[in-house]
C-alpha cells in the first residue's frame, strides 16, 4: 500500500516538474525572441550600447530557455519511466 502512494507522489511530483519546465520554456522563449528582435533592431540602428544590453539579454535568456528545456527532458523521461513495466523505480538504474 505504501509503495503505491510512494508512486503516486512520485508521478505527481514529475508532473509538476514537467509542467514549470513548459511553463518557463514559454516564458523564456517569449523574452528570447523579444529581445533577439529589440537587438536586430540596436544593431540596424547602430546604437552600441543597447545592442550590448540586447546581446547580454539573449545570452542569458537562451541559457534559462535551455535549462527548463532540460526540466522538461528529465521529467518526461522519468513520466515514461515510472509508466512502463519496471514497477516505477524511474530514477534508480
Amino acid at each position: 500500500m505504501s509503495q503505491g502512494i510512494a508512486e503516486m507522489f512520485r508521478k505527481a511530483f514529475y508532473t509538476l516538474i514537467l509542467i514549470q519546465g513548459l511553463s518557463f520554456s514559454v516564458y523564456f522563449g517569449y523574452w528570447s525572441i523579444k529581445d533577439y528582435i529589440a537587438l536586430e533592431q540596436a544593431v540596424a540602428m547602430k546604437r552600441p550600447h543597447e545592442e550590448l544590453r540586447h546581446r547580454i539579454n539573449v545570452g542569458f535568456n537562451g541559457a534559462w530557455f535551455l535549462l527548463s528545456e532540460f526540466l522538461v527532458l528529465y521529467s518526461a523521461e522519468a513520466l515514461w519511466r515510472s509508466s512502463g513495466n519496471n514497477n516505477g523505480d524511474a530514477d534508480k538504474e
